[in-house]
C-alpha cells in the first residue's frame, strides 16, 4: 500500500501498487488557506512524486502533501483612534501568509487610553500579536482596541447652574485609572471630550454625558438646573453679609457692606486676593452660584492730636488718644452701626 499523509489537509485514500509498477493516478488533497503543490517523498523537500513514474519500493510507504501559504490582505481599522502607523508610516493594510506570524503591526492612539492591541472583532474576537501564526481563508480586518479604566472619578465639576446658563466646560476634571498604571487627569475642557445631555432651558435633574476617546462608555453625572442662584459673601474675617439670589446674564443688585475692625473695606471682589472688583449693575457672567470676596486695606493709626470719645471717626479701626490719656479705637458696636470713638 501507498498511503498519504496530507499534512492538515483532507486526508486521501490508500491505493495499492506492485514492484516496478508504474505510480497510479494520485489523489487531490485540500486544505484551507493553502494552495496543494503535490505528493513528496519526505514531510519536506524530498522528490515530488507524479501518476507515472517508476516505484522502486520495495514495501509499503507514505507519500507526504506539500502546501505553499496562500497570501491574505490584512486591513487596519484604527475602531476611532488615529491613523494606524508603524513608526512615522501610516499603514492601512498588510500582505500576511497563512501559517506564517503576522509580523510587525502598527499602532494607534485614542486620547490617553493605553493601546491594548488589534483583534478580529470590534468587540470580543480574539488578539492578534506579532507573534501570532496566520490561519486565514479570506482577507479580513483587524480592529484596535484599547484597555479599559478600572476607576472613574470626576472632581470639580459644576453641578447646579442657572437657566439658561451654558455648560461650564473651565471647571472639571476625569481621573481615570487603567489596571497597572498611575492615574491620569484629563480637564472637561480637553479637545478630546465630549458632552451631551446639558439642557439649561427648564429648571429640573439633567443627566449629563462626558465622551471621551479613551472611554468606552460615556462617564454620567447629574446636574440641577435652577430658575435662580445665590451670590455668597466671604467677609474674609470682617462683618458676616447675607447672600443674594442672581439669574443669568442680570445685573448685580446693591451689595451689602461689611466692617472689620483695623481695616477699611476696599469692596467686593472674584477672588479672595487680587481678582475683579465688582459694583451694583455689573453684569452677571457665572453659570451657577458663586462667592464675592471682601478685600481690606489696613486702617491706620492716628498718632498726632487727641480725640474725643463719642466723637464719629473714619476709618473704622484707627487707634488715638483722649486728652487725659485714655486710649482709644474707632470703632461700631451692635448697638451703635456708627463709627464712633470709643475706649480701647
Amino acid at each position: 500500500k501507498i498511503t498519504f499523509n496530507a499534512q492538515g489537509g483532507k486526508g486521501a485514500a490508500a491505493v495499492s501498487f506492485k514492484y516496478q509498477a508504474k505510480m497510479p493516478k494520485l489523489p487531490n488533497t485540500t486544505k484551507a488557506g493553502y494552495t496543494f503543490k503535490g505528493w513528496y517523498t519526505a514531510p519536506t523537500g524530498g522528490k515530488k512524486v507524479a501518476k507515472g513514474n517508476k516505484i522502486t519500493q520495495t514495501g509499503p510507504f507514505t507519500l507526504y502533501a506539500q502546501w505553499t501559504p496562500k497570501s491574505y490582505t490584512v486591513k487596519f481599522d484604527a475602531n476611532g483612534g488615529s491613523a494606524p502607523k508603524i513608526g512615522t508610516k501610516k499603514v492601512t493594510s498588510k500582505k500576511v501568509f497563512n501559517g506564517q506570524p503576522y509580523g510587525t503591526l502598527p499602532t494607534s492612539s485614542k486620547g490617553k487610553a493605553p493601546f491594548d492591541g488589534w483583534y478580529t472583532a470590534k468587540t470580543g474576537g480574539v488578539k492578534v500579536t506579532a507573534t501570532s501564526a496566520v490561519k486565514l481563508t479570506k482577507n479580513t480586518t483587524l480592529y484596535a482596541r484599547w484597555l479599559k479604566p478600572s476607576k472613574i472619578t470626576l472632581t470639580g465639576a459644576q453641578t447646579q447652574y442657572v437657566v439658561g446658563a451654558p455648560f461650564n466646560r473651565s471647571a472639571g476634571k476625569l481621573k481615570i485609572t487603567y489596571p497597572g498604571m498611575d492615574p491620569i487627569t484629563v480637564s472637561l475642557s480637553d479637545k478630546n471630550i465630549s458632552i451631551t445631555g446639558f439642557n439649561s432651558k427648564k429648571a429640573g435633574t439633567k443627566t449629563v454625558s462626558i465622551k471621551y476617546a479613551g472611554l468606552q462608555t460615556p462617564y454620567k453625572f447629574k446636574v440641577n438646573v435652577v430658575k435662580t442662584a445665590k451670590i455668597t459673601f466671604d467677609a474674609q474675617g470682617g462683618k458676616a453679609a447675607s447672600a443674594v439670589s442672581f439669574t443669568y446674564k442680570a445685573k448685580l443688585p446693591a451689595l451689602p457692606t461689611t466692617s472689620k475692625a483695623g481695616y477699611t473695606f476696599k469692596g467686593w471682589y472674584t477672588e479672595p486676593t487680587g481678582g475683579k472688583k465688582m459694583a451694583k449693575g455689573d453684569k452677571i457672567t457665572k453659570t451657577g452660584p458663586f462667592t464675592l470676596y471682601a478685600q481690606w486695606t489696613a486702617a491706620k493709626t492716628i498718632t498726632t492730636g487727641t480725640v474725643t470719645a463719642g466723637a464719629f471717626c473714619t476709618p473704622v479701626g484707627a487707634k488715638g488718644v483722649t486728652s487725659n490719656g485714655t486710649k482709644m479705637v474707632c470703632k461700631t458696636t451692635a448697638e451703635d452701626p456708627r463709627a464712633r470713638w470709643r475706649a480701647a
